[in-house]
């Protein structure tokens, strides 16, 4: 506890030195909100740093950060709005507010999220997966074999998507779909084993 009491320390001495420069009262929100849990200073001082830098994204995210840590869904989520705004649609922007969505069990308002992202930049093939999980939890079961299998597809050595489809053919009584994507999965380690046989 001693050692982030000396970094408040530092971190406020460092604004001292230069009360125009908002990275500086970042650093010490990011202290305060992480390791402190002291979320009324830390949301002061990310109020300063927009002040001084109404045009950064990443403070916006951040105080939405400290939005939904405080319960404060409606400030949380204009913050978040704010970032993507600002960040002229960064993927990964838009990205975490799909996260913050998921959180907050908004389930479609997540999807459309993803559905942008993955439409404009088919390179984050990864977001398939994501798709894929929500659209189960809403029990969309055609969209998200979907979503798992456009992964399967697209990501190159990666078996993930075939756990995740024989997890859910699976739930759906359907053991033996699901015991070959199982066995697809495991095919790189049942390999892997006969090598060394």
């Amino acid at each position: 506890e001693e050692s982030y009491i000396e970094a408040s320390y530092n971190y406020s001495k460092a604004i001292e030195m230069d009360v125009e420069n908002p990275e500086r009262y970042i650093y010490r929100a990011w202290h305060n909100y992480a390791f402190l849990n002291n979320l009324k200073d830390a949301e002061s001082d990310v109020k300063k740093a927009i002040q001084l830098d109404k045009e950064n994204q990443g403070y916006y995210y951040i105080m939405s950060m400290i939005n939904e840590k405080s319960n404060d869904q409606s400030s949380a989520i204009k913050n978040l709005n704010k970032a993507v705004e600002l960040s002229e649609q960064d993927p990964d922007i838009i990205s975490k507010r799909a996260m913050y969505h998921l959180r907050q069990r908004k389930y479609d308002l997540a999807i459309n999220d993803l559905k942008q992202v993955t439409e404009k930049y088919p390179e984050f093939k990864q977001l398939n997966y994501s798709l894929g999980y929500y659209y189960k939890v809403i029990d969309s079961t055609e969209k998200a074999i979907y979503y798992y299998t456009t992964a399967v597809e697209s990501i190159k050595n990666d078996t993930t998507g075939n756990f995740l489809l024989g997890e859910l053919y699976f739930d759906l009584k359907q053991y033996q779909k699901a015991l070959i994507f199982y066995l697809f999965h495991l095919s790189p380690v049942l390999i892997l084993i006969s090598s060394k046989i």
